[in-house]
């Protein structure tokens, strides 16, 4: 049962995109056979997405670097990567994101219509949001730490990134094991 809630986290975790499904499977599996392991338990889990959301060479970690990479050579330089982070953060409103980024809404209203046109984000009424949620996640727990310091790796921030791993994942098991009457 426990595989089972793994999965549907996963799912839940990528918003059932494929292509991380794919790459988090092939390295859950890989991760099992080196360590001879027959099931997935929660560290098991939990080391597989450090290593790669995390990890400097992690393949998730590196995929979206370069997705950052390519929207940043779309224009507006630094700009679009400090709206991303805004809105990682929840700051889903333009007055909320100028105040958050110290800058007039104008200026911001650019950056967002160019994160439109390229389909990082979507809008809904005058909420903006990003569609892909693991990469969300990923600004909001990962790149953001890199990008506000000099120490893009340490031992105390990867113990974080694993902590706040394991809660998302008992929280969601937790709900998971509720009746539908009480998780609604």
């Amino acid at each position: 049962e426990s595989n089972c809630l793994y999965n549907n986290f996963l799912i839940d975790f990528t918003a059932g995109y494929p292509f991380y499904l794919d790459i988090i499977f092939q390295e859950v599996c890989n991760t099992c056979l080196l360590k001879n392991e027959k099931s997935v338990n929660i560290d098991l889990l939990v080391e597989v997405l450090a290593k790669l959301l995390f990890e400097k060479k992690g393949f998730l970690d590196q995929h979206f670097n370069l997705v950052l990479e390519k929207i940043e050579q779309a224009g507006f330089k630094r700009g679009l990567t400090q709206v991303l982070l805004s809105l990682s953060n929840g700051q889903n409103k333009l007055k909320n994101i100028s105040k958050n980024l110290s800058k007039e809404q104008g200026h911001i209203l650019q950056k967002l219509t160019r994160l439109l046109e390229l389909g990082i984000i979507s809008k809904n009424g005058n909420f903006y949001y990003i569609h892909d949620k693991l990469f969300s996640f990923w600004l909001k727990t990962v790149y953001q730490d890199w990008y506000y310091s000099f120490d893009y790796f340490s031992k105390s921030k990867l113990i974080n990134f694993t902590e706040l791993l394991k809660k998302i994942i008992n929280n969601f098991c937790q709900i998971s094991q509720k009746d539908l009457s009480e998780r609604v």
